[in-house]
């Protein structure tokens, strides 16, 4: 299962549909691996969500879409969290996240090359355009919440690994820089604020871990340096950024008039919803809530989304999900002192934000590589756990039938030296 992984880490860049190919053949030899993932209770909750959302799709208006939009779901989260957790060798995991990394981050600098001109726009099929797509499956927001998801992990290893050897702490640099410029490229403000709130709550983090502030200045002057100077020689990123308006915007209005067309649904269908990929085929609220649109294909925030579609039901099992997820990763980053569950904790915050104003949980490759990092981070943990509590409890058994044994010996020897006492006696 190293090697599929190894297989997903390069492939993913390039076609979704491979990945699934991946994600397939674990599921596959689950069978195999089921002592290893039985006790995590992570992939309970998500298997708990795919049933219910099957059974809402069966009774769904539109079925076709519905269990469509559940395989989705089954691929993107449990068959990426399967093909992760089998990889359970704590000393290759972060040179396999790392393996992703660089990949990424090398076709986003082709991409950045590709923007200016400095490079091929599209080479066999595969487009280097940052604005537009990034590649045949991404769409600009996705890049910027895979940005944020590199930016966090290789952030997270220079602030905390000190380890590292100089050479390296300079590429692992260079990689973060070429991230965050991929970011602010591809255009997305929703990004833009989540970016904000998550490099605060680092930094926020390592004030808090190290009382030292020095390379703080340093990252964050960085930061405004390569911001400011993309901003100023990028005409079409100022105009973008100064033509946002809350009531002007078109972006910021028709995802106004989806939240309407949520809330109006969750109204109507409170408890199960209208079922998995329904809420953007309801053509009477869109009625109400707008005179331009007839149907859509989601509704432009993973919680309302989740709310129209599923109902009030379908968002506590998310809801159950999320927690279950960070408490699992804040376990394994204070037992195992890892970074990358660590990094992994706030990439998850910057997406939750993010997909406010968007539904990559729901979509192709963001959520199938947030789900599989986790994976890989949690990948034996909790089997580990158990071995050692099985052990210790075989341990304790085991000294209990000691001393049972030994106090039924002891009664035998009592019993005889007694009956040897009283026949020395008749003698």
């Amino acid at each position: 299962m190293e090697i599929l992984n190894y297989i997903f880490a390069f492939f993913v860049s390039f076609s979704y549909s491979g990945a699934y190919i991946c994600f397939a053949i674990a599921i596959l030899f689950l069978y195999k691996y089921w002592k290893v993932i039985r006790y995590e209770p992570l992939l309970f909750f998500i298997i708990l969500f795919m049933v219910y959302g099957c059974l809402l799709a069966f009774f769904s208006e539109y079925q076709k879409e519905a269990f469509n939009e559940m395989y989705a779901y089954f691929m993107n989260w449990c068959g990426a969290f399967i093909l992760g957790y089998f990889f359970i060798n704590k000393t290759r995991k972060i040179r396999l996240v790392l393996t992703y990394v660089s990949f990424f981050v090398f076709i986003l600098f082709l991409s950045i090359m590709s923007y200016y001109g400095l490079f091929f726009k599209e080479i066999l099929g595969f487009k280097f355009l940052m604005w537009g797509r990034l590649s045949a499956d991404m769409y600009p927001i996705g890049c910027a919440a895979l940005c944020l998801l590199i930016s966090c992990i290789l952030l997270i290893l220079l602030l905390f690994k000190l380890d590292v050897l100089k050479q390296y702490k300079i590429i692992l640099f260079v990689m973060y820089v070429i991230s965050i410029i991929a970011l602010f490229l591809t255009g997305s403000r929703g990004y833009y604020i989540s970016g904000f709130i998550t490099y605060f709550l680092i930094f926020s983090f390592y004030y808090y871990k190290t009382r030292s502030v020095k390379i703080l200045v340093g990252f964050i002057l960085t930061f405004f340096v390569i911001i400011s100077g993309i901003f100023l020689t990028n005409v079409s990123l100022q105009e973008r950024i100064q033509k946002t308006s809350l009531t002007a915007d078109e972006s910021i209005t028709t995802r106004f008039e989806l939240y309407h067309v949520a809330l109006l649904i969750f109204k109507d269908h409170p408890i199960f919803g209208v079922g998995p990929s329904n809420g953007g085929r309801q053509f009477k609220y869109f009625q109400i809530a707008s005179e331009k649109l007839t149907e859509y294909g989601h509704l432009h925030s993973i919680y309302l989304n989740i709310l129209a579609d599923f109902g009030i039901i379908g968002f506590i099992l998310f809801i159950l999900i999320i927690i279950c997820l960070f408490r699992r990763l804040i376990q394994v980053y204070k037992e195992q002192n890892s970074l990358l569950a660590l990094a992994l904790i706030f990439s998850w915050i910057s997406l939750l934000i993010g997909d406010t104003f968007d539904v990559f949980l729901s979509g192709n490759r963001v959520a199938m590589e947030y789900f599989w990092l986790t994976g890989i981070v949690l990948g034996g943990t909790q089997n580990k756990k158990n071995d050692i509590q099985n052990h210790v409890l075989k341990n304790e058994i085991k000294q209990i039938k000691f001393k049972i044994l030994f106090f039924k010996k002891f009664l035998l020897n009592y019993c005889l030296a007694k009956n040897r006492y009283k026949l020395n006696g008749l003698e």
